[in-house]
């Protein structure tokens, strides 16, 4: 069985520390294995935004299941 690891990047709506999309992880069957606070910056804006992170670990079959949803 391969392994993949991926990145998703939430809204910067969704920064509170306590905010993890459990539900999503556990239909697609993802393993959140960590995550961190990341920073962009919009065009032509100088403010910089910030967001979360989350770095999961899934099969082909995880990628295959959210695929059909």
């Amino acid at each position: 069985m391969e392994e993949i690891v991926a990145t998703i990047r939430l809204n910067e709506k969704f920064l509170a520390k306590s905010y993890i999309p459990n539900t999503l992880f556990k239909h697609a069957r993802f393993e959140n294995i960590g995550s961190r606070r990341w920073g962009f910056y919009r065009e032509e804006e100088e403010e910089k935004h910030y967001s979360k992170m989350h770095f999961v670990k899934m099969n082909l079959d995880s990628l295959e299941t959210l695929k059909k949803s």
